[in-house]
């Protein structure tokens, strides 16, 4: 078996995909973010929530 050293700690390969996984919420316009919190606040599901705004459940 061949074993690959990696050179980023565990730490710092988390502290990236938070990084990355927060600029990735911020390309959504700010009224579509407030409108899906509205939404949320209401009761509607996800599946809901991303036909009516366009923001993917996985966003």
């Amino acid at each position: 078996m061949l074993l690959v050293q990696c050179d980023r700690r565990p730490e710092q390969v988390r502290r990236r995909w938070t990084v990355e996984r927060l600029s990735a919420a911020r390309s959504h316009p700010p009224e579509k973010i407030e409108h899906a919190r509205l939404l949320k606040a209401q009761g509607d599901s996800l599946a809901v929530i991303a036909a009516k705004t366009g923001i993917p459940k996985t966003s």
